[in-house]
């Protein structure tokens, strides 16, 4: 089994459960990472940082493949993969919403402003929709591709942003964990 790490120095690393050190080591990165997920069609790890970098990793020649251009003021939060693996979105500090083109990294394709405030998780329910926990508390609806925000699903008590996302296999539930100490159960 292998997994991946990520550091508050922007270290990521790649690990094989039967080796006592990692298999993999990137440096390029100057601030924490925020996230990581799995493109799975092309066995590539994508990371996000508060550096406001993305950077893509080939999970099967274990080197990286692309990474973002620095001239972004806004930090990478969040990330997930939609349409059919041909866009990664990232969540900003900003609350928009940065589309990338699988392939080209460089710089966004599209941006999507709408969330009055930073996003801090991302979960993919179908290939044109997400869902996201946003620093408000809200865990909200969006469409990609068309862009639009469909709704809000619910709320945190008190505001406390929403941390951490996670959907069940059937994607019937959906986990929001947050600052509030709160893990809840969404029926979807």
């Amino acid at each position: 089994s292998v997994f991946a790490s990520g550091d508050e120095e922007g270290l990521v690393l790649l690990w094989d459960s039967r080796a006592a050190k990692p298999i993999y080591r990137y440096t390029q990165h100057t601030d924490y990472i925020t996230d990581m997920t799995l493109h799975a069609k092309d066995q590539c790890l994508v990371v996000t940082s508060g550096d406001a970098t993305l950077s893509v990793h080939d999970l099967r020649k274990r080197k990286a493949r692309a990474r973002s251009e620095d001239d972004n003021d806004d930090e990478l939060l969040s990330c997930c993969c939609v349409k059919g693996g041909k866009k990664v979105v990232a969540g900003t500090q900003s609350g928009v919403l940065h589309l990338y083109s699988w392939g080209y990294f460089n710089d966004c394709s599209d941006r999507f402003p709408g969330h009055p405030e930073s996003v801090q998780a991302l979960v993919a329910f179908d290939d044109d929709t997400l869902l996201t926990g946003s620093s408000d508390g809200a865990v909200r609806v969006v469409g990609v591709l068309p862009n639009r925000l469909l709704g809000i699903l619910g709320q945190h008590n008190g505001d406390h942003e929403v941390e951490r996302l996670a959907l069940s296999a059937d994607k019937h539930v959906l986990v929001s964990m947050s600052h509030d100490s709160a893990v809840k159960l969404w029926d979807l």
